[in-house]
């Protein structure tokens, strides 16, 4: 197999050599929201003498450490070549016991990391298209493995282009996304609070401004969930194909492989859940049956349910853009309290930023990305499903890697993780015995019960200060919230990842759900509420949360009264106008409501002034505003247009010519060329 330069994430290699080279501990290297701790690997151009300009994309365009790494020519490559699917099981066990090593003394050394300062950091996922207004045909382009290093140098020629903040760039799985963070992380106060709206323009300005025309065609970045026609034949613009005609694109036939950024990775993650699984992919996803539908006539898969469309491949499934917020709490214990905070709140937060009501050119019943999510990343044996009996496999697991989540982490919560869930007992004994309390050693000996998705055949075996293998496990088990474990060389505290939301269409909508979630989190710490549940009422929340209209029509188990302790208080439930906005309960009493909350928590910070606490109200009132119905969420906009327009046959079907107007008015209200009606109050 041919050999590769890859360069490890920031997170190991570059912050570790910037730590013991500057003994500036990881201080230009600090953005909450961006280091994942994903342990991936990334492929750079093998040359002699390596710069940044040639760094492959994944390093960034974060201003201070860019421009070093420029000046320095400090780069660490590392040679390695992806082991064949049937090496890497090989290998399994030797990755995982490394790992487990590796846990252990990463543990030890940052148990009792504290950090002062509360920093929190969001990431959006922007959506590659491309229009052909003379033709009216929309596209996805699949080249963000070209459009990044463009960036790159587009950001390293202008530091300050995202301002203070400044940003980061990468790609993701899916060919057609791009994710972008601050380049730092942002604080606790009023100057940050109201500040990551601008920064989320200036990142859409700095990648909107290296997009190209083609053919007439416009380029452009957009922030919307789900593409309307993805997966469908001619929707689809691959990276050999960006200079060809739109009469050459109609009738292309597109290879499975040429929707995945080609990182080697990328390809192994998206591709072995499929083959350890030892079946094909078919994601099943309810279609709206309206007026003219026929119901019969939707898919001929032949593992197609009554009704459903069929994502035939993976990557079908991930290709759908995501908001997500990630906070730090000031020591392990607290960043355990918020992350079991942030699991009942997971599925509150999908109907009110509901985005992608139509996969593969139907509308669905599904408002939300998350239920494609899982079965997409589902790697688990028919054995391991409990369709088979155990003979190969020694656990029953009833989660994919990319679910809700499995439990809590603080033991004042034992109780309530009621659903079943394996773990490596003998694993967990051993966290136990190196002082991890029962919570916290279940959830890692779980995550060590899932076999790695790719290895390096040169990184298989490893010095005793490295963490690949560690990394490789805990960054391949997605869950609706993820715990996150500090990396070594850094100042980095204990976090944790809010992850359910679907992007909206505006920066504006994008910083209000992430200051709703920053404020929520600190709300919830500094007035020590508690909204936590049985993990099986959150689990049945969640399958409620993704259904059409679940903002209005839904039900959902929540706390009466988040003051008092999960023994005393009473579980009922509501509707998401009451949990956001407070109100009467089934059970006749009052729930004083999130945003309530918020704002008294807003009331007691001393550094927010008149004009930023006007911004900060025009956040929450735009949730209040949607939790509410006075204001459609970005799925019922969708569906609205679909219905009023004048192509709809209303058959559930999305033709090109819809799609072409839907996606046209997105990019323009997206990047700022019509007003954002679509936020305007209804009632």
């Amino acid at each position: 197999m041919q050999a590769m330069y890859y360069l490890t994430t920031i997170d190991s290699v570059v912050a570790g050599v910037i730590h013991d080279m500057l003994d500036c501990r990881i201080r230009l290297n600090s953005a909450v929201g961006t280091l994942d701790n994903r342990g991936q690997t990334n492929k750079v151009k093998s040359e002699e003498n390596t710069t940044f300009h040639s760094l492959f994309p994944i390093i960034a365009t974060r201003p201070f450490l860019a421009n070093y790494i420029y000046k320095s020519n400090m780069v660490v490559p590392q040679e390695g070549t992806l082991l064949s699917w049937e090496d890497t099981q090989k290998y399994a066990d030797h990755v995982r016991k490394q790992g487990v090593k590796q846990f252990i003394r990463i543990y030890h050394k940052v148990k009792d990391r504290s950090c002062k300062t509360f920093k929190w950091g969001d990431e959006i996922e922007h959506m590659l298209i491309s229009l052909d207004h003379s033709e009216r045909k929309a596209f996805l382009l699949l080249n963000n493995m070209d459009v990044i290093p463009l960036v790159q140098k587009s950001a390293s020629k202008d530091p300050g282009f995202c301002g203070e903040y400044g940003s980061f760039w990468v790609t993701e799985q899916p060919a057609h996304l791009i994710e972008s963070t601050p380049g730092k992380p942002f604080e606790l106060d009023g100057t940050s609070l109201t500040a990551v709206e601008a920064n989320m323009k200036l990142r859409r300005k700095q990648i909107n401004s290296v997009l190209r025309s083609h053919h007439g065609r416009l380029d452009a970045c957009l922030t919307l969930s789900s593409f309307p026609r993805n997966g469908c034949k001619g929707a689809r613009i691959p990276r050999n194909h960006v200079n060809s005609p739109t009469s050459a694109l109609q009738d292309l036939i597109i290879a499975t492989e040429e929707l995945i950024c080609p990182f080697p990775r990328y390809g192994a993650v998206i591709r072995n859940p499929e083959k350890r699984r030892g079946t094909e992919v078919a994601i099943n996803v309810p279609v709206f049956k309206d007026e003219n539908t026929d119901l019969s006539q939707v898919s001929e898969h032949e593992a197609a349910k009554p009704g459903h469309v069929v994502l035939e491949v993976a990557v079908l499934g991930v290709g759908v853009a995501a908001l997500q917020v990630t906070v730090q709490g000031s020591d392990l214990k607290e960043a355990k309290y918020i992350h079991d905070q942030f699991v009942p709140l997971s599925p509150i937060m999908m109907p009110v930023s509901a985005a992608a009501p139509i996969r593969q050119g139907f509308l669905t019943e599904w408002d939300c990305r998350w239920g494609t999510l899982s079965p997409a990343a589902d790697c688990r044996t028919q054995e391991e499903m409990g369709l088979k009996p155990l003979e190969n496999q020694h656990f029953r697991i009833p989660k994919s890697r990319m679910g809700t989540a499995n439990g809590y982490l603080s033991s004042v919560n034992a109780k309530l993780n009621d659903s079943y869930f394996p773990f490596d007992e003998e694993l967990c004994q051993q966290f136990v015995n190196e002082g991890m309390n029962i919570l916290f050693a279940r959830h890692m000996a779980r995550q060590f019960i899932r076999d790695p998705l790719y290895i390096l055949k040169e990184r298989l075996h490893q010095n005793e200060d490295e963490s690949d293998h560690f990394e490789n496990i805990a960054g391949t088990n997605w869950q609706c919230v993820r715990f996150k474990v500090p990396p070594e060389n850094s100042d980095i505290g204990w976090r944790a990842e809010f992850r359910t939301m679907d992007t909206q269409l505006t920066d504006f909508e994008n910083a209000a759900y992430v200051v709703f979630m920053v404020l929520l989190s600190k709300t919830i710490v500094n007035l020590k509420l508690d909204f936590t549940m049985p993990i099986s009422m959150v689990d049945e929340n969640m399958e409620i949360a993704k259904l059409r209209n679940a903002v209005r029509e839904g039900e959902f188990y929540f706390r009466k009264d988040p003051y008092l302790s999960s023994d005393e208080t009473v579980i009922c439930k509501m509707n998401i106008n009451t949990i956001i906005n407070g109100g009467a309960t089934p059970e006749g009493a009052d729930f004083i409501g999130l945003i309530p909350l918020i704002n008294r928590y807003i009331d007691s910070m001393k550094d927010i002034d008149k004009e930023q606490r006007s911004t900060l109200n025009d956040y929450l009132k735009l949730i209040s505003d949607r939790a509410a119905g006075r204001v459609k969420t970005t799925a019922q906009w969708i569906r609205d247009f679909v219905d009023q327009h004048p192509g709809y046959k209303h058959d559930s079907v999305i033709s090109e010519d819809i799609t072409y107007d839907l996606i046209k008015l997105c990019s323009d209200i997206s990047n700022g060329t019509k007003e954002a009606l679509h936020i305007k109050c209804s009632t």
